[in-house]
């Protein structure tokens, strides 16, 4: 069970019930170092002198300024991680859990470079991990395809690849450490890419994929009859009302033009069709609207106002629901990612 986005803020509701922990360090990236924890991370560094050679990579060179710059923008973050990681073990043992550092809603995405040294640092600090998330090029946005430049996006995660391949080999970390692909989903321009890296490299991939499973209800609800397709356009018109609530927690990761959003009273009139291929993620239907979906997408918590009535419904067009996830779940995700298909 995952535990995702953890900070001390609110690891202690999920430290009995959980057993995957992913510890979040997007919010403290660009956090103020004190001195003294300036200084141990620094030498830490410099134990490496100014440059290391990794086998297929370049050389990774730096100098004080870069260091500067690095601690300066994940030199708090790693600490953070540091002390929920040790929180993490004091109730739980190491092999009871798995730990995943995620950095993908930062500002900005990593170089390999830098993947190596926040994995050097970590390591130094004792921090074992079994997966690891950093920021790629391009947008992966909640929903939808990757927007950006996908040899690029090739070029960068074989980077990735390789600098995990080195720690896996001779730091002591986890022999499978793996690389992590958060708002993954639907992602299908990467996957036959990614399945030809994992091929190459013969590593896995921890792909998160709990949001488009999500919509695949919402698909099935409206397929399977008038109440599920009521309760689609009632759910929208709550999203609607409270989008920018909604969009708060997402803003890296979400660009909904809001100029493409029909107005409650419009989709009220849709009939199911219009709806199923409006949200269905199909890029070569007409019908298909991004921004609904994104919208859809974050509008997930809304579902609990409905209380028993929404798990009503999930018994109800249970058939046109495990129809849907399965077929968008193992053809479109699987099959090309893992399986090649």
């Amino acid at each position: 069970l995952d535990a995702d986005h953890i900070s001390l803020k609110n690891v202690d509701f999920f430290i009995d019930i959980c057993n995957f922990f992913t510890i979040d360090i997007a919010e403290e990236i660009n956090a103020s170092l004190s001195e003294d924890e300036e200084r141990k991370l620094r030498n830490l560094i410099l134990k490496l002198g100014f440059q290391t050679q990794l086998a297929n990579l370049p050389i990774f060179q730096w100098n004080e300024s870069f260091v500067a710059n690095f601690l300066k923008t994940y030199g708090k973050a790693l600490l953070e991680a540091q002390k929920i990681y040790r929180y993490i073990l004091t109730k739980h043992s190491r092999q009871q859990n798995v730990i995943e550092i995620s950095m993908d809603e930062g500002p900005v995405a990593q170089s390999a470079q830098e993947i190596y040294l926040i994995l050097y640092l970590l390591t130094q600090l004792n921090v074992k991990l079994d997966t690891i998330a950093p920021r790629f090029a391009g947008l992966f946005l909640k929903g939808i395809d990757y927007q950006g430049n996908t040899e690029q996006f090739k070029n960068q995660t074989a980077d990735f690849l390789k600098v995990l391949q080195w720690f896996q080999k001779h730091s002591g970390q986890p022999e499978h450490l793996k690389l992590s692909l958060h708002t993954g989903s639907d992602k299908f321009s990467l996957y036959p890419i990614l399945n030809r890296l994992l091929n190459q490299f013969q590593t896995g991939l921890h792909l998160k994929t709990a949001g488009t499973t999500w919509l695949e209800e919402l698909i099935g609800l409206c397929e399977g009859g008038a109440a599920g397709l009521q309760f689609v356009k009632s759910l929208y018109r709550s999203a609607i009302a409270q989008m920018d609530q909604l969009l708060q927690p997402y803003a890296a990761i979400v660009r909904i033009d809001r100029q493409n959003l029909p107005l409650p009273d419009e989709l009220d009139n849709w009939n199911a069709e219009q709806l199923v291929r409006s949200l269905r993620h199909n890029q070569s239907d007409s019908l298909f609207n991004k921004d609904l979906r994104q919208l859809f997408h974050i509008s997930y918590g809304l579902a609990a106002q409905y209380g028993n009535t929404f798990y009503e419904l999930l018994e109800t067009y249970r058939s046109e629901i495990e129809r849907n996830v399965t077929e968008n779940l193992f053809d479109r995700h699987i099959k090309p990612l893992f399986l090649g298909g």
